[in-house]
């Protein structure tokens, strides 16, 4: 990320004393490229995962950045092509330990939490068996089933706030009956 300095310096014209044109110029353009992959779009996914009982999946985030130390529903970056249903079964088995069986989109969001070029993907998400997640990686820990009276008081990000009241307007999970289009 470019600090405000650099890109107060790049957007007056001005070089700084001291500084050869050509070194300039390569400041100028890693300030611009910085600033134009900041402006692009990311995308992650996020599960409302539920158990055979209705409860939300979701894990204390460990990753030392926004929400660290908080409950957040299990997902993570899109990656390359894939679907937002292959991004949402990797997320799951790198961080759940659980194998997603199916995943239906409930709705597509602007990150709430200042960052504006951040897109967030909800998917209900039914997994193949009643097994207990585990916790395999680096950034979830703890991963469990909250009911909707444990969520309430749970310490979580305001993005998971409004995606999980999102979710639980949805009772979609275990009990769907619709099958995937061909």
């Amino acid at each position: 990320m470019a600090s405000s300095k650099w890109r107060a310096h790049v957007k007056s014209g001005h070089r700084p004393p001291g500084w050869d044109a050509d070194d300039w110029n390569i400041v100028v353009d890693l300030v611009r490229e910085a600033e134009r992959l900041e402006a692009r779009p990311r995308a992650c996914v996020v599960g409302a995962v539920r158990d055979v009982h209705g409860r939300l999946l979701l894990g204390r985030r460990l990753k030392p950045d926004d929400g660290y130390g908080q409950w957040v529903l299990p997902g993570g970056g899109i990656e390359g092509r894939e679907t937002f249903e292959q991004a949402l079964r990797r997320e799951l088995r790198e961080e759940c330990g659980i194998e997603l069986e199916r995943g239906e989109l409930l709705g597509v969001y602007r990150h709430l939490e200042g960052v504006t070029n951040n897109v967030v993907v909800l998917m209900a998400a039914r997994i193949r068996s009643a097994e207990a997640p585990s916790s395999p990686s680096d950034e979830l820990e703890r991963p469990r089933f909250f009911s909707a009276k444990e969520l309430a008081r749970l310490d979580v990000t305001p993005t998971t706030r409004a995606l999980l009241e999102l979710a639980v307007r949805h009772k979609r999970g275990p009990e769907w009956t619709r099958e995937t289009p061909a």
